[in-house]
């Protein structure tokens, strides 16, 4: 699910059909269906959530700053 975002496409069921089903099929030899996929990822939520976490929030330095660019 984070290559997904890393990647180009715009449809989740378009990156797992053809990049993980296809392009990915040696390094995901059991990979599960699109439908069943969907049906795990409550299950991954909490894993992920934990990764981002852990891995990709950065320590805070003591200087903060808020960009008050309009949008």
């Amino acid at each position: 699910m984070v290559y997904f975002h890393l990647s180009n496409y715009r449809e989740f069921k378009n990156f797992y059909l053809i990049e993980i089903k296809k392009n990915l099929k040696s390094e995901f030899p059991k990979a599960v269906s699109y439908n069943r996929f969907v049906e795990l990822i409550p299950n991954a939520l909490p894993v992920i959530a934990s990764f981002l976490v852990n891995s990709c929030i950065g320590k805070c330095s003591g200087i903060s700053f808020i960009d008050s660019t309009i949008l």
